[in-house]
């Protein structure tokens, strides 16, 4: 399978680091650090983050997958009741949801660890994966759409 280059049809522009943060930042509506790190890339011009970055977006990745384990314990299939498979179930199917997802809508890379895309990419489907189960689809979308207008929009 070839991935079509860049200025070819269908060809998806993965998101900028900046734009990964602000994706982060709407899913979680502004109540994580991310926002000190998108302040910090805008001021300070970065496109790449800092060991500290990276480490905080590692560790909110392994927060949100925590909170979304916790709630698929607590709600059987999370909070739609679509399914009463075990909590790692239900978690492993939002997580390869979410990163499908992110690839198709945003061009997310996969496994890229230059400056910080990786981390990021990894919090930004854990995230996504924390909404379905603990929102339920239908706000996770909507949430998700919300985000995806945000980063799209010019300017």
């Amino acid at each position: 399978m070839t991935t079509p280059a860049a200025g070819d049809a269908g060809c998806i522009t993965p998101p900028t680091l900046r734009q990964l943060v602000q994706f982060i930042n709407v899913m979680t509506e502004d109540s994580t650090h991310a926002d000190d790190v998108l302040k910090d890339l805008i001021y300070t011009g970065a496109d790449t983050l800092t060991d500290y970055q990276k480490r905080m977006f590692h560790s909110l990745a392994e927060s949100y997958a925590g909170d979304a384990l916790v709630f698929a314990s607590i709600h059987p299939g999370g909070r739609d009741q679509s399914t009463t498979t075990s909590p790692a179930l239900v978690f492993a199917h939002a997580v390869l949801n979410a990163e499908r997802q992110l690839t198709a809508e945003l061009g997310v890379p996969e496994h890229r660890p230059d400056g910080g895309h990786f981390a990021a990419a990894r919090a930004a489907v854990l995230v996504l994966a924390w909404a379905e189960i603990v929102f339920g689809h239908t706000e996770a979308q909507q949430l998700f759409r919300r985000a995806l207008d945000y980063i799209r929009r010019p300017g």
